[in-house]
């Protein structure tokens, strides 16, 4: 139940105006726990911003992080991290992509859309929105955490939103990141190939991606030709991915220790090899192919 007296919104309509609150992480898991894990396990993000978070801010037409922040709750606060996700994928998995990502640092307050961004608005972005102050904020952030599963198919790769949102991050020169859940983590060690990162490549075409609102859809789209070129955000993105999945394994092989099992560690030299070859860096794949 929440509690707020007088409360104002923020004027949604002023120039340059974006939802800078998030919440913590800590709080998202707190928020599924008293929700009841088991009465959203199957729900979407969309469905439970449709059945929870709309009704419960219902009375004071903010975002939930507005409502939190007048009533002195604890966990909210401006963030630092941006999470892109896909409003398709089911509530819990997120979370538990998030709370795997932010094991170490459960406190971090992120921007987490359902959460930051009022969802009784009815007020469409412009052009000059999607080109100037949505990337302003990103570069402000200075880190984007994209929630990716499956992993071999990501539902993001497909939806014109994240797509936007991750080469903002690009040529914002922010820090990017991936968000898998524990399976999904599990996975990726276990089914690098080719094969997969090519599926993974051809499933990136920001023309034929989607959008809940169609003229979300056209403003991208004309803040893309402002910017570049289709063909140019799709190999960005898939080189951003790449790049991260190459950092994880490394990270990945240099912390294997002298207990870990022959066939881990095989596992992951062989990953990172191929990560190297499909980026064309042959000097650094040819010596860990030859220690296989």
């Amino acid at each position: 139940p929440l509690s707020v007296e007088d409360a104002v919104a923020p004027n949604e309509l002023a120039p340059g105006y974006f939802p800078t609150l998030g919440v913590s992480v800590s709080f998202i898991r707190e928020f599924c726990r008293s929700t009841g894990c088991g009465d959203i396990a199957g729900l979407t993000t969309t469905e439970v911003c449709e059945r929870v978070v709309k009704p419960s801010t219902a009375k004071y037409k903010m975002s939930l992080c507005d409502v939190l922040q007048q009533s002195r709750a604890a966990g909210v606060g401006e963030a630092t991290v941006f999470i892109s996700h896909a409003w398709k994928y089911k509530f819990v998995e997120v979370v538990d992509a998030l709370e795997t990502h932010f094991a170490s640092s459960p406190d971090t307050i992120v921007w987490f859309d359902v959460f930051s961004v009022n969802q009784h608005s009815t007020g469409q972005k412009d052009f000059d929105w999607w080109s100037t102050t949505f990337q302003d904020a990103i570069r402000k952030f200075g880190r984007t955490v994209m929630v990716l599963s499956p992993w071999r198919d990501p539902v993001p790769f497909t939806r014109a939103w994240c797509l936007w949102e991750l080469y903002s991050t690009v040529i914002t020169g922010c820090k990017f990141e991936v968000a898998f859940s524990s399976r999904d983590r599990q996975e990726f060690f276990k089914q690098i190939s080719d094969d997969s990162l090519n599926a993974m490549k051809a499933k990136i075409d920001v023309s034929r991606s989607e959008s809940f609102d169609p003229k979300d859809k056209e403003l991208i789209m004309a803040a893309i030709d402002k910017q570049t070129t289709c063909s140019e955000l799709n190999k960005r993105v898939f080189q951003e991915i790449r790049d991260w999945m190459t950092s994880v394994l490394e990270a990945e092989l240099a912390n294997l220790q002298q207990s870990d099992t022959f066939d881990a560690k095989l596992t992951n030299i062989v990953n990172l090899a191929i990560m190297y070859k499909n980026q064309g860096k042959y000097d650094e794949a040819l010596p860990l192919y030859e220690e296989c």
